[in-house]
């Protein structure tokens, strides 16, 4: 049986929604019921149980807020978890990881250290339109299919033979990484 599956793939913010892709496929809350969408996954999920791991590894993946209208676009709730659970029961009950936030990639990916929960340095990220993203900054969402429930955030980070784990604390609850945050962020009085 598998033990770990990562899906690495950029999230698109700008499509307004939770998504992983392989290939020209998009699976997001919706399409990862549709069986039309998962005939080649379901190939994997005959060798999927509640011991297999998933990994979402796409930007915003996990993500659960609600984004604010903006021009011509209305108020969406991103809905990652829908699409955490979807593909938890497509992959028989496998516990998922997913982000709320930014998925970094970075020297020591697969060394057990906090890689994947830093921070992007490209001024688009400073839009205030990113604001709810910098504030669940290095949080992962954990769906434990075997439980049918959600389990306190985690931060996530893959060992060195690519399993994946998490850490015992939350990136976030160090000094030195808030300073950064910060630094980073703007976020002053709850402003981007």
């Amino acid at each position: 049986m598998i033990g770990n599956i990562w899906f690495d793939s950029h999230g698109h913010f700008q499509r307004r929604r939770s998504l992983f892709e392989i290939g020209k496929e998009e699976f997001n809350y919706q399409t990862i019921r549709d069986s039309a969408f998962t005939v080649h996954l379901k190939k994997l999920a005959a060798y999927c149980d509640t011991n297999t791991n998933v990994g979402i590894g796409s930007c915003y993946g996990g993500a659960t807020y609600t984004l604010p209208a903006v021009e011509n676009f209305p108020e969406q709730r991103m809905n990652g978890d829908s699409l955490m659970i979807g593909t938890s029961r497509l992959f028989n009950n496998a516990t998922v990881y997913a982000c709320e936030s930014f998925v970094m990639t970075g020297i020591g990916i697969m060394n057990a250290s906090y890689a994947m929960a830093g921070m992007p340095g490209r001024k688009k990220f400073k839009d205030p339109v990113y604001k709810p993203v910098w504030e669940k900054l290095g949080e992962w969402n954990c769906y434990s299919g075997k439980k049918g429930a959600f389990e306190k955030p985690v931060t996530v980070s893959l060992q060195h033979n690519g399993s994946i784990s998490c850490k015992q604390r939350n990136y976030l609850s160090y000094p030195k990484t808030v300073r950064n945050w910060r630094k980073n962020s703007k976020i002053q009085k709850g402003k981007l």
